[in-house]
């Protein structure tokens, strides 16, 4: 592929500070001379309806990674097996059979047409007896037509003006940022490119924000943006490039699961439960379950059980169960530990998806190329980043 197109560049984990002239001095540069801003994340582990299509998640219903869904569950030919389950949960025998269950989902989900949820089909840590609950909530491609119709995303409109696209990144494409370079150079002419740089994400969490490996990692990623877009901007093009989140420094733990165990209630007859690293969400069988569990989240200290009010502000007060009955968020900067992302160990040493108020959860946008002048704007909400799409690709 040549370097005559537009591009948007996705940066995972891209934090609001990272970029410095003697660590990243291309992207800094870049920044410098540019349109630029500050972005806070939405309240959703799933972001791409944000950025693509500049929808919150109460409207393009798609939040967590992980949607309570029995009957559309790619997991739910283990149902019959669930008491057996219990017990490979409670040996902690469930790494001997991840493999085949994720092989097995992965086929239903395509039967199902759903293959955004089977390119990324895992089982992570969820107890294997409660996976027949859960399904993937991105079934359908981001830049497929109608993707989340009525609404039109970014790629919709492209569609409308008969340009095309090549789509580099998860969750079709998974690997380093080598990989992601020798899959543009592969790929075919197209009139904007969008790469999806993902290792900065994995560093990260297994070495902290404020570490050497992450410094190192962002540093041959500004080389690698730089190869690509020197050639492209010289040609008169654009590019639009930003992170999906920042990164936090994890300084507590809260063990939920313990305090959950002591109950006097049975999972799943009286209620269920999803343990999201910075979140928890529950669905009760009953109001006696919701207030025994209301009263234990309250006595823990770290995080908070979210109103009716904060719900509305952000944009998760669904008219459906799908993503809880009840959710319980870390302040911050903390961690739910163990998680269904993370059982063992000593947990992550960074992480994301806190709410807004956490200043390192921010990450940041910037547009350069033709015509682009240096230009300060504030702080953004995630779905704004849409606009900017149209307001410096679409032309």
């Amino acid at each position: 592929m040549d370097g005559h197109h537009d591009f948007i560049i996705l940066i995972d984990a891209l934090r609001h500070d990272y970029l410095t002239p003697e660590g990243t001095p291309y992207l800094y540069s870049l920044k410098q001379q540019g349109v630029h801003a500050t972005v806070t994340e939405t309240y959703a582990f799933q972001t791409r309806p944000a950025f693509f299509a500049g929808l919150e998640p109460d409207e393009s219903q798609v939040c967590t990674l992980y949607e309570y869904n029995v009957h559309d569950s790619p997991f739910a030919f283990l149902r019959p097996y669930e008491s057996f389950l219990s017990v490979i949960d409670s040996l902690s025998l469930d790494r001997y059979f991840r493999g085949v269950i994720r092989r097995i989902a992965k086929r239903h989900a395509k039967k199902l047409g759903h293959h955004a949820a089977a390119d990324v089909m895992g089982t992570e840590q969820i107890p294997l007896s409660l996976l027949s609950f859960f399904a993937l909530s991105e079934k359908v491609y981001t830049d497929d037509t109608d993707a989340f119709a009525p609404n039109l995303t970014f790629f919709d409109l492209l569609r409308q003006k008969n340009k095309t696209w090549a789509w580099i990144g998860y969750p079709r494409h998974f690997g380093s940022s080598e990989s992601i370079l020798n899959a543009y150079y592969d790929a075919e002419h197209a009139d904007v490119v969008y790469l999806h740089f993902s290792e900065l994400d994995w560093i990260g969490h297994q070495y902290g924000p404020d570490s050497r490996e992450r410094r190192e990692a962002l540093t041959k990623i500004d080389q690698a943006v730089k190869s690509l877009l020197v050639p492209s901007l010289k040609a008169g093009k654009r590019a639009v490039i930003f992170g999906d989140h920042g990164m936090v420094n994890v300084e507590y733990q809260l063990n939920l699961e313990k305090v959950l165990k002591k109950l006097p209630l049975k999972v799943p007859g009286d209620y269920l439960y999803f343990l999201d690293s910075t979140q928890a969400r529950f669905w009760f069988s009953s109001f006696s379950a919701e207030r025994v569990v209301r009263q234990a989240l309250e006595g823990v200290k770290g995080g908070h059980i979210l109103g009716d009010k904060e719900r509305r502000e952000l944009h998760i007060d669904f008219k459906h169960r799908k993503y809880g009955d009840l959710f319980f968020a870390v302040d911050g900067p903390g961690i739910i530990h163990p998680s269904f992302f993370s059982r063992n160990g000593d947990g992550p040493k960074g992480m994301h998806g806190y709410l807004p108020h956490v200043k390192d959860n921010m990450t940041q946008v910037i547009v350069a190329g033709e015509g682009v002048s240096c230009e300060e704007r504030g702080t953004l909400r995630m779905v704004k980043i849409c606009n900017l799409l149209k307001e410096f690709l679409l032309l």
